[in-house]
């Protein structure tokens, strides 16, 4: 059986959660200063568990209970999925200890195609930046208070009002006990950086910044600003958590002061089929295998050309995109021809000025360059635009 604890009970599953405390979230939700949910085997004495939180899944304990496992496959599909797509959710990301869980999770997960990734988790060394020195002239660097987040007419602070009521209990909650700094630019409010979890001396931060300001070290800027008041406020380890394909995200760490730890494991999936199957040519692009990536992509197609989904599930990627991506995978495989085909495809979608630019710039096109095909589908594509 499978039985979801009240928060009172949350208690009883730490031991469990020992080999994942350094994801300090579900140190947070046992400890209900971060929202989530718990599942376990049995309430008085838990062996297995689940929990459901704000940034991310984690399963713990015994692996080997069948009964507990199948329960947890429907519990996924008739209940937290659904609720998590309400709420504007759109992915599962499951963690779990020991080790022995991973056949188990593809077991429970398998209808929905994960892809096995890896994460690297950081912890604050010391201070390596000066962060008054990467704030040019016209920005400024403030505290996330009450007050900021009640102007309306900065832009984005949606976005950071929206991160404390999903990662907090709310956003009283998060002023009271979280902390965060952004970087402003006239109306602007260009990179933030926020606490996602507090324990003791413990906290965990992530960043983000606006598209059109990247690339100008502003991440970290307002990174250094956070750990200047982390330490100044008795904080004695800062965590860091990011995929080991986010350059950009673990670069600004180590800028900043951050050591690599760990490398985790863990499996992730998207709710929908389209953008799962998108995924998982992404993931056997980055390994080279590009036949492999290209029948992804097809399948993706095949999803998306067919509409054989429900109409919440709205693919991220549109289907052009997808179009793009196969004809790269393929063209990188040695298939010109359905390379083309895919192309052909795609220039029946929108934006076909922008779809240009796309195939004249992408390196992965070249060996259609000196084609007579390549030739033709251009012209075509140039008449279409006129």
């Amino acid at each position: 059986m499978i039985y979801q604890l009240t928060p009172d009970e949350y208690e009883k599953v730490r031991p469990l959660f020992k080999g994942l405390e350094w994801n300090l979230i579900s140190v947070a939700v046992i400890e209900k200063t971060c929202p989530g949910d718990i599942y376990v085997d049995d309430v008085k004495t838990p062996e297995t568990a689940l929990i459901v939180s704000p940034e991310g899944y984690y399963l713990a304990g015994y692996e080997g209970n069948d009964e507990f496992n199948s329960e947890l496959k429907e519990l996924f599909d008739d209940k937290i999925i659904p609720e998590k797509i309400k709420e504007g959710e759109e992915n599962i990301s499951l963690n779990y200890y020991p080790a022995a869980w991973e056949n188990r999770v593809e077991e429970i997960l398998k209808d929905k195609f994960p892809v096995k990734v890896h994460g690297y988790y950081y912890t604050f060394n010391r201070l390596k930046t000066d962060w008054r020195k990467e704030v040019p002239p016209g920005f400024c660097m403030v505290q996330i208070d009450e007050e900021l987040l009640r102007r309306t007419d900065l832009k984005n602070i949606d976005e950071i009002t929206e991160w404390t009521k999903k990662t907090w209990n709310s956003t009283k909650d998060f002023l009271e006990n979280g902390f965060g700094f952004c970087l402003v630019h006239n109306s602007t409010l260009v990179s933030w950086c926020l606490a996602d979890c507090v324990s003791s001396t413990k906290c965990e931060i992530g960043i983000v910044t606006d598209e059109d300001y990247r690339r100008r070290r502003f991440a970290t800027a307002t990174v250094a600003a956070t750990i200047e008041y982390c330490l100044q406020h008795g904080f004695t380890e800062i965590g860091w958590h990011t995929g080991t394909t986010n350059v950009g995200s673990y670069k600004t760490a180590e800028k900043v002061g951050f050591e690599r730890v760990l490398e985790d494991t863990y499996h992730f999936c998207w709710f929908y089929p389209v953008d799962n199957f998108v995924e998982h040519g992404y993931f056997s692009w980055l390994q080279e295998n590009f036949r492999e990536s290209a029948e992804w992509y097809e399948k993706a197609i095949k999803v998306a050309e067919s509409g054989e989904y429900d109409s919440f599930q709205i693919p991220r990627h549109s289907l052009q995109s997808i179009y793009f991506y196969a004809a790269c995978s393929w063209a990188s495989a040695g298939e010109k021809d359905l390379s083309f085909t895919n192309l052909y495809k795609a220039i029946t979608g929108e934006n076909l000025e922008q779809f240009l630019k796309w195939l004249k710039n992408s390196e992965y096109l070249k060996n259609l360059h000196r084609t007579e095909e390549w030739n033709n589908l251009i012209e075509t594509i140039e008449k279409m635009i006129k």
